[in-house]
């Protein structure tokens, strides 16, 4: 009987050398019932984020359509999780070079030197927190050079703010 762990040995000669932990006991009824609403729960999640999902992606495949219509033909992406969706959007028209350069700093003014170049602004694209800081210097230069840049980073959702989440 794998529910009553001091049944489990009865019949042998030998009594166990561990005690079933109480917290990992999946068959008390009440750790049952939590787990229960756990799955619950999870596929609600999931059906939100799935949604949401959805969202960002149409959103960002409508944002990168109106900037190639408005003659975009650059990307440069810093990679990040939270910028996946605009980068992946981003990666898909072949109207595009799309450039990925790990280094955020590096990647802004390689952004700067397309603009400099081309005189058409290219899609600067990184993550959220630091690596949108990293971008300050190629920023600043541009604006005090005139040269035409579009940044777009990421951001935590308002729900993962302050929480020390990634």
């Amino acid at each position: 009987d794998i529910c009553r762990p001091e049944r489990a040995h009865r019949h042998t000669s030998h009594r166990p050398t561990a005690v079933w932990p109480r917290d990992q006991d999946i068959c008390r009824p009440e750790r049952a019932h939590r787990l229960a609403a756990a799955a619950r729960w999870a596929r609600i999640v999931g059906a939100v984020s799935s949604t949401i999902g959805d969202a960002n992606t149409t959103a960002c495949a409508t944002l990168v359509d109106e900037w190639v219509r408005c003659g975009v033909s650059h990307a440069v992406i810093a990679p990040g999780s939270r910028s996946t969706p605009l980068a992946l959007a981003l990666a898909e028209r072949s109207e595009l070079s799309v450039h990925v350069i790990h280094d955020e700093r590096a990647a802004a003014f390689a952004a700067l030197g397309v603009g400099v170049a081309t005189g058409v602004p290219a899609v600067l694209v990184c993550t959220s927190g630091t690596a949108a800081a990293n971008f300050h210097p190629a920023v600043v230069e541009a604006g005090l050079s005139e040269v035409p840049m579009i940044v777009a980073t990421a951001d935590r959702p308002p729900e993962l703010r302050g929480i020390g989440s990634p």
